[in-house]
């Protein structure tokens, strides 16, 4: 069999095609990825005149690329920051609050969106733990946030608890290289804020599985707007009850204000009432514009309530702590808890305080399907706790959850 010149210069053209895709994808590496997106922060930091920020980022190309860019060397150097003295003056009074520097904004990308992300570590990663570590200690009296994010390949509550163990594991490192610990805090957001929708391949799912750790603004973790929060069977609560509206209690264990269901107007949890509302609230559930939580908070649904109440999952148990009875919550895989204490309610009728210190009630925003003048609570006491529904007139306590 003769095969023509013709022939044999296609085929010869199609084995090069092949060879070409094949030295592509072999070439391929998240780490190249990670670089490039490395790069255009540094790029964006230089235009924006943030040279601090374009100067640790470079560091961290370099890590990853093993190489040097004279080009950027040079611009960093001719770089000018104002700023960059006034943030970094070294004698602050021990009661004042900082507002975040620009300049400090770190992310750390996992090469493995999953549960066993710790066995796929790479070097260069603990190098920029290393990195991280002493710049956190150029602020010796700040306080650091560590959000944890995932991408949306799974569900809500396993991206939450990944989210969780993401935050933790770098806590954990950072504690190793002397950060102590209550200079931390960890919010997991599971896969609320992904930094590429819609992501098309595994290198873009690695940039949403992350942590970004920044400075936070106000080093008060009892600030009245401001809640660390926990997270209990894939729920982010609240450590606090509501105080007035849109502020939270300053203790876990303070009764903070009574609530009436879909009403904003707090009430008092130790004096007596003169004019307490018998009537009954109306809707089908709380309206947000009637939700006496802060910022970035809700009153949680009953199924939110209800996974409290998961045996398997959660503990609970009956407490004191500071003297304050109460009903603690505790996360059987994460030893995560939670504090309801046990404030007592207000009668429907008159308004009347009772049960303090022997029981409580927690709102959902849930109205009853079928008894229009009720809606779902959580009910805490010595005994047990227990999903229950009461007239809406009541006044319970209010725990929220993360939006």
């Amino acid at each position: 069999m003769t095969i023509s010149k013709n022939t044999m210069k296609t085929i010869l053209k199609i084995f090069i095609f092949i060879a070409l895709i094949l030295c592509s994808m072999a070439a391929y590496s998240p780490i190249d990825d990670m670089a490039d997106w490395t790069m255009q922060m540094i790029n964006d930091a230089l235009s924006q005149g943030d040279c601090d920020r374009a100067q640790r980022s470079y560091k961290s190309w370099k890590v990853l690329t093993e190489k040097t860019n004279s080009a950027i060397e040079s611009r960093i150097a001719e770089c000018k920051d104002e700023e960059v003295v006034l943030q970094r003056e070294p004698e602050l009074k021990e009661d004042i609050t900082l507002e975040e520097p620009k300049e400090f904004y770190w992310v750390l990308f996992y090469l493995d969106c999953g549960f066993d992300f710790d066995k796929n570590w790479k070097r260069e990663s603990s190098i920029q733990l290393d990195e991280l570590a002493e710049t956190m200690k150029e602020h010796p009296k700040a306080k650091f946030q560590l959000d944890g994010h995932t991408d949306d390949r799974s569900s809500d509550a396993l991206c939450m608890e990944l989210s969780q163990r993401y935050c933790d594991f770098i806590k954990d490192r950072l504690i190793e290289r002397g950060i102590p610990t209550e200079k931390m805090i960890v919010i997991p957001h599971g896969k609320r804020e992904l930094a590429i929708p819609n992501a098309k391949n595994e290198a873009e799912h690695e940039q949403n599985c992350r942590v970004e750790i920044t400075m936070i603004k106000n080093t008060t973790t009892n600030s009245p707007t401001y809640d660390e929060g926990v997270v209990i069977n894939g729920v982010k609560w609240a450590t606090r009850n509501v105080d007035k509206p849109g502020t939270f209690a300053e203790k876990p264990e303070d009764a903070g204000m009574f609530y009436q269901w879909n009403r904003k107007k707090s009430w008092t949890v130790t004096d007596s009432v003169t004019d307490w509302d018998s009537t009954t609230p109306t809707g089908n559930s709380w309206e947000a514009i009637n939700d006496p939580s802060p910022s970035g908070w809700r009153i949680p649904t009953n199924k939110e309530l209800q996974k409290l109440l998961d045996p398997e999952k959660v503990a609970s148990e009956w407490v004191t702590q500071n003297g304050i009875t109460s009903r603690k919550f505790t996360e059987r895989t994460t030893g995560n808890t939670l504090f309801l204490p046990a404030a007592g309610l207000r009668n429907s009728s008159d308004g009347t305080l009772f049960d303090a210190g022997t029981s409580g009630g927690y709102w959902s925003s849930t109205a009853h399907k079928s008894v229009e003048t009720g809606a779902h609570y959580l009910y805490v006491g010595s005994g047990n706790s227990v999903w229950l529904y009461h007239v809406r007139c009541y006044g319970f306590s209010v725990r929220c959850v993360a939006e």
